[in-house]
C-alpha cells in the first residue's frame, strides 16, 4: 500500500510539475505576442508615445517576471543554500545539552542523578524472564540510559552479552533477522526462507557462553504503526518465546508508558514491577537544577530558577521534570550564551526555538511539508527515508538531504540509518511540540497563487487594452466634441478622419484646454485655428499624432510641439518668431509647408523633406535657397520679399508648376529655362529685363510682371502667354 500510495503521489507531483511547465510557457509567450500586438495598437490607433506605449505594453513581461521569474530565481537560489548543507554541511557533535540520545561513546560522562542507569543494568543481568519491559514518558531518557550505559557495560561483562538492536517501523521481524545475519550469529540460509524462532535457537547454541538481548527500542512504533496482521508474525514470535523460553535470550521491549493500555490488544505477558518491568522516572526539581548548573554555561541562579518551575509547569506535575525537557532549555540557552533576549520569555522558549529554525528563510516554505511526513497521527516522530519524502513532497533528493542536515545541526531531527537515508524528528517531545506548531500549516498562499498572477493579470491586461481602452476611448471622444463645440470649435466629419476649425478668439488658459480635449477626439485629421494668436501656449499639440492638416496663426512657435507628428502632411504657420526649425526635419510625409512671414534665415532642414510639392516662403529672410535644388517633386514655390538674389538652385525642379519671386532681388531667370511644367511666373516689383530664356517653355502661360521694366520678351509674343505689366 505504501509503495502504490508513494507511485500515486509521483505521479501527481509529476504531472504537476510538468503542467506548471507548460503553463508557465505559455505564459511567456503570451506576454511576448502582448507586448508587440499592444504596443503596436497602443502607438497606431491610441496615439500613445513610443516610450508610454512601451511601458503600459511590457506590463505582462513585468509583472510575469516579478510574479514568476524573479520569484523562482529567489527560490532556487534558496534552495541551493540548502543544497549546499547535503554537500558541504555536517552534523556536529551533541554538546552537553542534547535533542538527541546519548551513544556508546558517553560512557564516561553518562551518569544519571536518579541511578535508574544502575537499576536497568543490575535488573537485566539479574532476571530470569525471557520478556523485559522497560518503559517511562516520552523523555525520560530511556534510549539514551541503554546506549551510553546499560548495553555497553553487558558488553563489558564475562561473559558478555551479545546485543541485537532493533526497531518497529518497518517489518520487526525481518529487520530481527537482517540484523542477526550482519552480526554473523548465525549462517545465512540461501534460497530458502529463515524462521526467526529458529534462528535464535541457532544463535543461542553458537552462544552457549553469554546471553543475547534483543533490544527494541521504541517499540510503541509497533503498536501504532501496524495493524493487527502487520504485527501478528511478531506477536506469535514473542508468544512462543514465552510459552517456550529460548537458553539465553531475552527481549527486551522499550516503549513510552503512555502506550501501556496498548499492550492490551497483543498477546503479550503481564507487566510486574520489579520483575520484567522497569519504569525510567523523571528528574527531582533539584536533580533538574544541578544538571542545569553541571553545563559550564554562566546561568544566573534566577534563570535555573525560572526555568526550573516553567519546565514543572509544563510538565503538569509539580517537582518532576523529564530530562528532554531540560535538554531542550540548554539548547536555547547555549545558543544565547546562558541568557535569553528581553524579547523571549522562559514560559516560551521552546515553541519559540521551534518556530525559529522551521521558519528559517531558507526552508521556511518547505519545512511544514517535509516535517510533517515526519510525525504520525498520534504526533509522535515517524521514521522516514528520502525516498519517500521525494515521492510524498516533490522535492528533490539533494534538497532533502541538505534540508535534513541543517535541522540536525540544531538537534531537532536524526539520522538513523545512513545506508537507507532514514531520519527522523530527534525526540518524541519535539514532535509532539512540532505537531502542535504544524497543525494548520498551510504552505504559504503566495507560493501557490504567485504563479497565477502574471496569468491573470494578461488576462485583466488584454481586456482592458483591447476592450475596455476602447471602450473608454469612445467614451471621451463624444465627450470632447461635445466641450469643443462649448470653446467656438466647429467639427466635421469626413471619410478619413475629423476636421476641427476654430472660428473664435480664446485666452491662453481656454486654449490649453481646449488642446487638452482635442488630444480625446478620435482620429482627427484636420486642425484649424482660423484666427491669430499671441504670446500662448501650443504644447498641447504634440499628443496629436495622426493629425495631418494644421494651420495656425501666431507670434511665437517652437517647432518642437510638432517633433513627433510623423503623419503630418499639410503645415501652415504664419507670421511666426519661429524656433526649433530643425524639429522639422522627421516630418517626412509632409507634402504642403506655409511658413509665410516667418522670422527664418536658414532652411538647410528641407533638404530631407523630399515629398514636398507645395512651399510657401514667402516673406521671410532667407537668402540661400541651394537647399531646394533636390526638392524634385515641388510643384509650388513662394519666395516673394525675400532676400535671395539667384535662382540657379531652381533649374532642376521640373515639376515646378508655379513660382512667385515678387520683391526679390533677382535680375537674371536665365536658369529657369528647362523648368517645362511651369504655368505661371511672378516677378513683379524685380530687376529683371529678360525674358528670352524662357521662349522654350511651351507651358508657360502667364506672367505677371508688374512694376518690372522688361526689355527683351525674346519669342513670347508668338506663344499664348499673357503678359501683365
Amino acid at each position: 500500500m505504501a509503495d502504490t500510495s508513494n507511485k500515486d503521489t509521483w505521479v501527481d507531483n509529476t504531472l504537476k510539475i510538468t503542467l506548471s511547465r507548460v503553463a508557465r510557457f505559455t505564459t511567456y509567450l503570451a506576454a511576448v505576442a502582448a507586448l508587440v500586438a499592444g504596443y503596436q495598437k497602443l502607438v497606431s490607433e491610441y496615439n500613445f508615445e513610443n516610450w508610454q506605449a512601451i511601458l503600459i505594453a511590457g506590463i505582462p513581461i513585468c509583472l510575469t517576471v516579478f510574479t514568476d521569474t524573479y520569484p523562482a530565481w529567489r527560490r532556487e537560489r534558496r534552495k541551493k543554500r540548502v543544497v549546499d548543507y547535503a554537500v558541504h554541511g555536517s552534523i556536529p557533535p551533541p554538546g552537553y545539552f542534547r535533542l538527541v540520545p546519548y551513544s556508546e561513546k558517553d560512557i564516561d560522562d553518562f551518569n544519571r542523578a536518579d541511578g535508574h542507569h544502575e537499576q536497568v543494568l543490575n535488573w537485566i543481568t539479574e532476571t530470569n524472564q525471557s520478556i523485559l519491559y522497560l518503559s517511562g514518558e516520552s523523555g525520560t531518557g530511556k534510549s539514551s540510559l541503554l546506549k551510553a550505559y546499560v548495553i555497553p557495560k553487558l558488553q563489558e561483562l564475562d561473559p558478555a552479552f551479545r546485543i541485537v538492536e532493533i526497531r518497529g517501523y518497518h517489518d520487526p521481524v525481518q529487520a530481527l533477522i537482517k540484523r542477526l545475519i550482519e552480526l554473523k550469529h548465525i549462517p545465512e540460509k540461501k534460497g530458502k526462507e529463515n524462521d526467526p524462532r529458529e534462528l535464535l535457537e541457532q544463535a543461542s547454541a553458537m552462544s552457549s557462553t553469554g546471553r543475547i538481548l534483543l533490544v527494541f527500542d521504541q517499540f510503541e512504533e509497533f503498536l501504532i504503526l501496524h495493524d493487527h496482521e502487520g504485527r501478528l508474525e511478531f506477536e506469535n514470535l514473542l508468544v512462543s518465546l514465552v510459552e517456550s523460553p529460548i537458553d539465553n535470550v531475552t527481549i527486551l521491549l522499550v516503549f513510552r508508558s503512555d502506550y501501556l493500555p496498548e499492550l492490551n490488544h497483543v498477546h503479550m505477558p503481564a507487566l510486574e514491577q520489579g520483575k520484567n518491568w522497569f519504569q525510567v522516572g523523571l528528574f527531582t526539581l533539584r536533580a533538574s537544577q544541578e544538571f542545569l548548573k553541571k553545563s559550564g554555561l554562566e546561568i544566573s541562579e534566577e534563570l535555573i530558577y525560572s526555568i526550573a518551575r516553567e519546565a514543572e509547569a509544563i510538565e503538569g506535575i509539580r517537582g518532576l521534570i523529564r530530562p528532554i525537557t531540560l535538554n531542550m532549555y540548554g539548547v536555547v540557552l547555549e545558543r544565547y550564551l546562558g541568557r535569553l533576549p528581553k524579547s523571549m520569555e522562559p514560559g516560551a522558549m521552546l515553541r519559540g526555538y521551534l518556530e525559529e529554525i522551521i521558519n528559517n528563510k531558507n526552508i521556511k516554505e518547505e519545512s511544514g511539508l517535509i516535517l510533517k511526513q515526519m510525525i504520525s497521527d498520534a504526533g509522535t516522530k515517524k521514521p522516514v527515508s528520502l525516498l519517500e519524502l521525494e515521492a510524498a513532497t516533490g522535492l528533490k533528493h539533494n534538497f532533502l538531504e541538505g534540508f535534513m542536515i541543517r535541522l540536525a545541526s540544531t538537534g531537532v531531527v536524526r539520522r538513523i540509518d545512513r545506508v537507507a537515508g532514514i531520519w527522523e524528528i530527534s525526540h518524541d517531545f519535539i514532535a509532539q511540540l512540532l505537531y502542535k506548531i504544524l497543525f494548520k500549516w498551510k504552505r504559504p498562499k503566495l507560493h501557490k497563487t504567485t504563479f497565477w498572477i502574471g496569468p491573470i493579470a494578461l488576462l485583466i491586461w488584454f481586456i482592458s487594452v483591447f476592450t475596455l481602452l476602447p471602450i473608454y476611448r469612445d467614451s471621451a471622444h463624444y465627450q470632447a466634441l461635445n466641450n469643443l463645440q462649448l470653446y467656438g470649435f466647429e467639427t466635421r466629419v469626413f471619410e478619413d478622419g475629423i476636421s476641427a476649425k476654430l472660428n473664435s478668439e480664446l485666452d491662453s488658459i481656454a486654449l490649453l484646454r481646449a488642446l487638452e480635449e482635442l488630444s480625446d477626439v478620435h482620429n482627427l485629421r484636420s486642425l484649424i485655428f482660423s484666427k491669430p494668436f499671441d504670446n500662448v501656449n501650443f504644447n498641447g499639440l504634440a499628443s496629436l499624432k495622426e493629425i495631418k492638416h494644421l494651420e495656425l496663426s501666431t507670434n511665437y512657435f517652437h517647432m518642437d510641439v510638432l517633433r513627433d507628428l510623423r503623419k503630418l502632411e499639410y503645415l501652415r504657420v504664419n507670421r511666426a518668431t519661429i524656433e526649433g526649425l530643425h524639429n522639422l526635419s522627421g516630418l517626412k510625409s509632409l507634402v504642403h509647408l506655409d511658413l509665410q512671414g516667418a522670422s527664418i534665415e536658414d532652411i538647410d532642414v528641407l533638404s530631407g523633406l523630399n515629398d514636398l510639392k507645395h512651399l510657401n516662403l514667402g516673406s521671410t529672410q532667407i537668402r540661400n535657397i541651394d537647399v531646394l535644388s533636390n526638392l524634385n517633386h515641388l510643384e509650388f514655390l513662394n519666395l516673394n520679399f525675400t532676400n535671395i538674389e539667384d535662382v540657379n538652385a531652381l533649374s532642376n525642379l521640373n515639376n515646378l508648376d508655379h513660382l512667385n519671386l515678387n520683391g526679390t532681388a533677382v535680375d537674371d531667370i536665365t536658369s529657369l529655362h528647362g523648368l517645362q511644367s511651369l504655368t505661371t511666373l511672378l516677378i513683379m516689383d524685380t530687376q529683371i529685363v529678360d525674358l528670352s530664356a524662357l521662349s522654350s517653355l511651351s507651358t508657360l502661360r502667364r506672367i505677371f510682371a508688374y512694376d518690372t521694366n522688361i526689355e527683351n520678351y525674346g519669342d513670347l509674343d508668338t506663344l499664348s502667354v499673357r503678359i501683365r505689366n
